[in-house]
């Protein structure tokens, strides 16, 4: 199976990403896409499928964003399902990089115990 690409600034027709009403459009879009690899209640392990979150030409963002969209898959299925079915690309300053791995912890320290483990790895 091919990966999906979503590029941010395409999507949202802006460089700055930093409010919720854009976390929600990336994660409404995300949803299409993330409904092909959750069967059944559980992942496909056997699919190599993943979203890539193209952050080309996104030049800043706050949490608010990245707390409506990725970090909302960390609440329903848990950190270690993220990571296996969604990667990021192209994150062109260490802000950027930092802003997207402080949301991530954060909701895995906020929902561990639900569907979490603990984040031993960043984006």
């Amino acid at each position: 199976m091919k990966n999906s690409v979503i590029n941010v600034y395409n999507l949202l027709g802006d460089k700055y990403f930093v409010n919720e009403q854009q976390g929600d459009i990336l994660f409404n879009k995300m949803n299409l896409l993330f409904n092909d690899l959750y069967q059944d209640g559980k992942f496909d392990e056997n699919n190599n499928k993943k979203i890539i979150i193209d952050f080309e030409n996104i030049e800043s963002m706050t949490t608010a964003g990245i707390n409506n969209s990725i970090s909302r898959y960390v609440e329903m299925y848990g950190i270690d399902d993220v990571i296996k079915f969604i990667a990021v690309r192209n994150i062109e300053n260490d802000s950027v990089k930092s802003i997207i791995n402080l949301s991530l912890t954060i909701a895995q320290k906020k929902y561990e115990g639900k569907n979490t483990k603990v984040l031993t790895k960043s984006i």
